[in-house]
């Protein structure tokens, strides 16, 4: 499957549906189903992916291109090391936990493991 990294902050408004287009400087020839990887932040947490959606156009603006997104869905984040531009990852979306699909409880748990997997124990400096 396909990804690509963004900005914790992009990620979190292309998942509550007020982002739609992710803007680049370079061209993609990629359609369909791509995973939504967030980038990570040094000393913070660990780069994740976080979501699933479907790429549907690039078109061509001023200053680049724009990614258009649609179909977003979230899912139980997965540790996975970021690249630049359009890349690899080793999943398919059927190995995909998504939130939706969740219990509250079952959610709960997911959600507490993400934390303690994602975020760096800054008290003891250990990842």
């Amino acid at each position: 499957m396909k990804a690509i990294s963004i900005e914790a902050w992009h990620v979190v408004e292309i998942i509550e549906g007020k982002k739609k287009y992710e803007y680049r400087s370079w061209p993609t020839n990629h359609r369909g189903k791509i995973a939504i990887h967030t980038k990570a932040m040094a000393g913070e947490y660990r780069g994740h992916i976080t979501a699933v959606a479907d790429l549907i156009s690039c078109k061509k603006i001023d200053k680049g291109y724009a990614f258009e997104l649609q179909n977003v869905k979230t899912i139980a984040p997965i540790i996975h090391k970021g690249q630049q531009r359009i890349f690899n990852i080793p999943f398919e979306e059927e190995s995909f936990v998504y939130v939706d699909d969740l219990t509250a409880e079952e959610f709960k748990i997911v959600e507490e493991q993400a934390f303690k997997d994602i975020f760096y124990d800054k008290k003891e400096n250990v990842k």
